[in-house]
């Protein structure tokens, strides 16, 4: 944003993106836009943004993007392939924290704390092994987070030579994706098969 400010007038409305007919009404000056995913692109917001030369959208998913609408106005997708790399990696870590911590114990609903006791559940990342699958942007997120954390990395991609400086870099143990699955604690897979 800041580098946006220093360049070019910018106005930061995140709150128009669930008011359309706000959005349209305030566009019609625009030349750039940069959209979440789940704003779409369709020829009503093309035809409201006479001026608009480019949209930026923050994940390469462009489903809700009129690709075609927008080359026959001349107007230029640009995709932040990694724009949402940090985000997800946060995601995944609070997905293996939920994982991997259970709660602080379990007993059984009907029981009183005399007749069962508490029986811990779940375990710390700290000296736990964690898979990782696919070096991808989210990846290069993640790694660190979890290595701070104490945790053990290994990984797998088959895009990625054992060799690669980048495991290295990451401080990721490759190995094949069977090892993985038989020697890692919990897995995160950060790429489609």
């Amino acid at each position: 944003m800041d580098w946006l400010a220093a360049r070019h007038s910018l106005a930061y409305r995140p709150s128009l993106a669930y008011d359309r007919p706000a959005m349209l009404r305030e566009l019609g000056s625009v030349r750039a836009l940069v959209l979440p995913t789940d704003v779409p692109v369709n020829m009503e917001l093309l035809d409201a943004t006479p001026n608009l030369r480019v949209i930026a959208r923050l994940e390469e998913n462009i489903a809700a993007t009129d690709m075609e609408g927008c080359q026959r106005r001349r107007v230029r997708v640009v995709q932040a392939a990694n724009g949402m790399a940090r985000a997800q990696a946060e995601y995944a870590l609070g997905a293996l924290l939920l994982l991997m911590r259970r709660g602080m114990g379990v007993r059984p609903l009907s029981a009183s704390a005399a007749e069962v006791p508490i029986v811990p559940v779940g375990r710390e990342v700290s000296g736990s092994t964690v898979g990782i699958i696919g070096l991808t942007a989210t990846a290069h997120a993640v790694a660190p987070l979890l290595s701070s954390m104490g945790a053990n990395l290994i990984g797998y991609d088959p895009a990625v030579h054992r060799s690669s400086e980048l495991w290295r870099r990451l401080a990721i143990a490759p190995m094949g994706l069977a090892d993985l699955l038989m020697k890692a604690d919990s897995v995160i897979c950060l790429m489609n098969f």
